[in-house]
C-alpha cells in the first residue's frame, strides 16, 4: 500500500434540521470507525442531535463498522452515498487513482464550459444576429412544415430555430422548416450540427448535491437565446453528465425548453427529478414537463406532467 493512500482522507458531511443544515469533517480514508470518529468532530463544534441529522454524505462508502455505528445511532437518516465505492484492502491504490481520474475530468468540463461561455460572450456582446439553436418538442406526431428528427417516436422531436432577441425584450424564433432544408444544398443534419455546437458551447452547470452519485446536474443557458433542454440530445452529451456525475444510465427531466435536470438512473437523486419539473416555473412553453431514462440502448420517456 502506498504512503498515499495512508495520506488519503474521507470528507464526511452531516446534514441536519429542518432547513438541511450541513457540517462536515474529514477522517484517515483508512479508519474502520471513520462515521464515528467525523461525528465526534462535528458535535462538538455544531452541537445537534443526532436525531436531527436525515442526511450523510461522503467521499467514500462507509465501512462494516460505520454502518452499524449509523444504524444505533441517528433513527431519523434518511439518505447515505457516497462518491465512489470503498476497495478491498489491496485495492486502493488503484481505486484513488481511478477517483483522481474522475475528479479531474468533472475539474475540466466545468472549466471548459467557463472558457466557452467567456469566448462566446466576448463575440456575441451586443449581437442580435440569430442564434441557431435545437429546440424539443413534445407531440404525438411529427411538427407539421417543420424539419425535425425523431428521438422517441410518437412523443418527442428535435427541431432547429433562429433565436434573436426582440426590440421588447422577447424572442424571436425563425423556425427551419422542411422546404428551407430542400431548397438549398444543405441536409437538415447540416443545419442541426450548426445548431448542436451552438448549444453546447452556451450552456451553463450547476452542481447540486454532496457527492457525485447523488448530484442533480442542473444544466442552464448563459442567456436567453440558448435554451438547455434539447442538450439532451446532443452527440456525446451522456458522456459530458457522465464525467460530472460517473455511470452510463441517466435520468433526464425538464419542465420547459429554459431547464434540464440529470441525475444518476441507480441514485436517489433520480426519483427527485419528477418533483422538480411538477414545479412551477417562470417560462412560458409549449413543452410537456418531462422525464426520460436516458441509458446505452436509447431514449425513453418515464413519465409526462400535462400542463
Amino acid at each position: 500500500m502506498s504512503e498515499a493512500v495512508r495520506d488519503e482522507v474521507n470528507i464526511v458531511i452531516f446534514r441536519y434540521g429542518e432547513s438541511g443544515k450541513m457540517a462536515d469533517t474529514t477522517v484517515p480514508v483508512l479508519v474502520e470507525d471513520g462515521y464515528r470518529q467525523a461525528w465526534r468532530t462535528v458535535i462538538r463544534e455544531y452541537g445537534m442531535a443526532a436525531e436531527s441529522v436525515t442526511g450523510i454524505a461522503s467521499d467514500w462508502t462507509p465501512t462494516a463498522a460505520d454502518e452499524s455505528f449509523l444504524r444505533k445511532n441517528f433513527p431519523n437518516l434518511r439518505e447515505v452515498s457516497a462518491a465512489f465505492t470503498r476497495p478491498d484492502a489491496d485495492g486502493w491504490d488503484q481505486a484513488l487513482a481511478a477517483a483522481e481520474q474522475a475528479r479531474q475530468e468533472a475539474e475540466r468540463q466545468l472549466d471548459q464550459e467557463e472558457r466557452h461561455r467567456a469566448n462566446r460572450t466576448d463575440r456575441e456582446a451586443g449581437s442580435d444576429e440569430p442564434l441557431m439553436i435545437p429546440m424539443l418538442r413534445t407531440a404525438a406526431a411529427p411538427p407539421p412544415l417543420l424539419a425535425h428528427r425523431e428521438l422517441v417516436p410518437g412523443q418527442l422531436y428535435v427541431v432547429v430555430a433562429g433565436v434573436a432577441p426582440t426590440p421588447t425584450g422577447s424572442l424571436g424564433m425563425h423556425w427551419v422548416l422542411e422546404k428551407h432544408v430542400q431548397d438549398t444544398d444543405f441536409t437538415f443534419e447540416d443545419v442541426l450540427a450548426e445548431a448542436n455546437a451552438n448549444l453546447g458551447e452556451g450552456l451553463r452547470t450547476v452542481l447540486r448535491g454532496e457527492s457525485a452519485r447523488d448530484r442533480v446536474v442542473h444544466f442552464q443557458g448563459i442567456d436567453s437565446r440558448h435554451l438547455p433542454a434539447a442538450a439532451l440530445a446532443l452527440p456525446g452529451f451522456a458522456d459530458r453528465v457522465s464525467g460530472l456525475i460517473g455511470g452510463d444510465s441517466f435520468v433526464a427531466a425538464f419542465p420547459c425548453e429554459d431547464h434540464l435536470y440529470f441525475a444518476r438512473a441507480d441514485s436517489e437523486a433520480s426519483a427527485t427529478l419528477a418533483d422538480l419539473v411538477r414545479e412551477p416555473h417562470d417560462c412560458a412553453s409549449d413543452l410537456i414537463p418531462t422525464v426520460l431514462l436516458l441509458d446505452p440502448a436509447g431514449i425513453r420517456i418515464l413519465a409526462q406532467f400535462p400542463r
